[in-house]
């Protein structure tokens, strides 16, 4: 009897650790999903097409596949299923004479819904219009997304020859006028943590600049980021005081030189200023 019972027990204990075993996430294979700091698991397989489009996004020309493969730091062939992938719907397309590789027009339908949608765009637009129209040269607002900065409104000059940034241009915050005004006020904690991923001679070279910015309210820069190009940007505030971007007005650096920006500098602060009551 109590041979039978401590079988009976035993078969027990194996069914549920079976069951328990069943009710177990199966395990994927190595790599397939990165750990993140609230214990969630993130898909390896989407950070990687996130990281295609990513470079491609940031070439100003059409990418071959090794180039891509060299990038993004995965195999050819896990390269090319993912570009594959992102053809299949639309984000990715293909030359088909040299084969190089850029973003789709689904992208820019994308784009376009998410400017649409942004709550203060119709804010902003007007006044990017204005300062066209003021200074004509081209107007931008720009975001901070990291370390870069964005652009992610644009109005541009009506000159035959003028200054183009594109919507969704990406350039480290802290080179450029743009970048500067945002970087300048940041909370020192995040302004320190962006500076200490510069090399030495960058940080000492952007510090004193972004002293100036903060001293004087706005910033300029001389082809910086942009070769033959020259912007005048002062930072945006939201209604807590934080910086939330940076209004830019640039141009081609023949025209738009020091002595042209300068007397432009209260018309910026204004509209950024306004752009902050009526956020």
């Amino acid at each position: 009897m109590q041979e039978a019972l401590t079988s009976e027990v035993s078969d027990e204990g194996t069914r549920r650790a079976r069951f328990a075993r069943l009710e177990e996430p199966a395990p994927g294979p190595p790599g397939s999903a990165r750990q993140s700091s609230d214990g969630g698991k993130l898909s390896l397989t989407v950070l990687n097409a996130i990281d295609v489009i990513e470079v491609l996004a940031s070439a100003d020309t059409p990418l071959p596949l090794a180039a891509i493969v060299v990038k993004v730091g995965l195999s050819t062939t896990a390269t090319h299923r993912l570009l594959a992938s992102l053809r299949s719907r639309g984000l990715v397309i293909q030359d088909p004479v040299s084969k190089r590789y850029s973003l789709g027009w689904k992208m820019v339908t994308y784009g376009n819904r998410v400017l649409s949608s942004l709550p203060f765009s119709g804010i902003v637009m007007p006044w990017l219009e204005q300062l066209r129209d003021l200074t004509g040269e081209t107007a931008t607002l720009h975001v901070q997304d990291g370390d870069h900065r964005v652009c992610v409104l644009e109005c541009e000059s009506k000159s035959d020859i003028r200054r183009s940034v594109g919507v969704g241009r990406r350039v480290p915050i802290h080179k450029g006028a743009s970048g500067r005004a945002i970087l300048a006020f940041l909370p020192d904690q995040e302004q320190a943590k962006i500076l200490s991923g510069l090399s030495a001679p960058e940080s000492h070279a952007v510090e004193p600049l972004l002293a100036a910015t903060r001293d004087s309210g706005y910033a300029i820069s001389h082809e910086e980021s942009t070769r033959s190009v020259a912007a005048l940007a002062v930072p945006v505030f939201d209604s807590g005081d934080r910086v939330v971007g940076a209004l830019s007005v640039s141009g081609p650096s023949f025209r738009w030189t020091d002595k042209e920006m300068l007397p432009f500098v209260r018309d910026l602060l204004g509209a950024a200023d306004q752009i902050r009551y009526e956020m």
